[in-house]
């Protein structure tokens, strides 16, 4: 079951699940209102004229927006620093070089939610 939405800015429709149609805003920037629910099917027969971007986050989501193997990713990184900070230092660069790769991996970690959540602003490449 989604959730179909309108833009109140570009007039762009968009379908969530029903489980994930909260508190979501179009790319543009604009607020979406809904304005239908049904199958997918049931839809795009419906709209058929318009383009629907059907937005299938059937994957679970954390409260950070990863999901659930990206957090253990994640938390896998958080673990690898506190591992790490118990070591004793054998040079003054290994602290904050160690950090800088942390720091980059969550980066990454991080750009996947805005390729999810914003694909027009930052595509995924593959």
């Amino acid at each position: 079951m989604y959730i179909l939405f309108r833009c109140n800015e570009c007039n762009c429709l968009m379908a969530w699940p029903n489980s994930f149609a909260d508190g979501h805003r179009c790319n543009c920037g604009g607020h979406l209102l809904p304005i239908d629910k049904g199958e997918r099917q049931e839809l795009v027969k419906k709209f058929s004229e318009q383009e629907i971007s059907f937005r299938d986050s059937n994957k679970p989501k954390r409260k950070d927006g990863l999901t659930i193997q990206e957090g253990k990713a994640m938390d896998a990184l958080i673990t690898a620093w506190n591992e790490f900070a118990k070591l004793d230092m054998t040079h003054p660069s290994d602290r904050p070089d160690f950090a800088n790769g942390i720091h980059q991996c969550q980066q990454i970690l991080g750009m996947r939610v805005l390729q999810r959540d914003y694909p027009e602003g930052y595509p995924i490449k593959k």
